[in-house]
Order: C-alpha cells, then sequence, then structure tokens
C-alpha cells in the first residue's frame, strides 16, 4: 500500500510459483488538489483512502478502496458527506 502518487489503483500480478496473487494498492491522497506548487497545471490526483480487513484465523487481508467525490464517499451502503 502507499500513496505517493496521489492516485488511486489496485493492481494484481499472479504467478505459477504462488497460491495468491500478490496485490498492490494505491490509496489516493487526503490533501489539497490545488496546491500554489502545481500553478494550475493538471494532475491525476484522486481523493480517496482505504479499509483494511484482516481476518484472523488465515491472515489473509482485504482491501476495500474508498473514492472521494465531492466529499462523499460510500461504505456498506450508506453515503458520508464531509460537506455537512
Amino acid at each position: 500500500m502507499f500513496g505517493h502518487t496521489h492516485t488511486q489503483c489496485e493492481k494484481y500480478a499472479s504467478s505459477e510459483a504462488r497460491t495468491l496473487a500478490m496485490g498492490g494498492y494505491n490509496l489516493g491522497c487526503l490533501c489539497d488538489m490545488a496546491p500554489d506548487y502545481m500553478r494550475g497545471r493538471p494532475h491525476k490526483w484522486t481523493h480517496g483512502f482505504a479499509i483494511l480487513y484482516v481476518e484472523k484465523k488465515t491472515g489473509y487481508f482485504f482491501v476495500d478502496l474508498k473514492r472521494i467525490v465531492d466529499g462523499r464517499f460510500i461504505h456498506n451502503n450508506k453515503i458520508y458527506d464531509g460537506n455537512k
């Protein structure tokens, strides 16, 4: 998991040598989308974060990427609005 590029993405790579595919998760950012140092240049930044679930018995984990659009995101069929 990382957030260095300020974008949201997940990618999996499988291998015959492994029973599970390896995954990489880019979480997005929670920063100002128009900082002064960007001088109005276009970018591919995305507001977002992740919720991580870990299965106690196996240690397997599940990543739920949450995209924030106009200050809102959905979790468990409920809309959370940061504008209120």
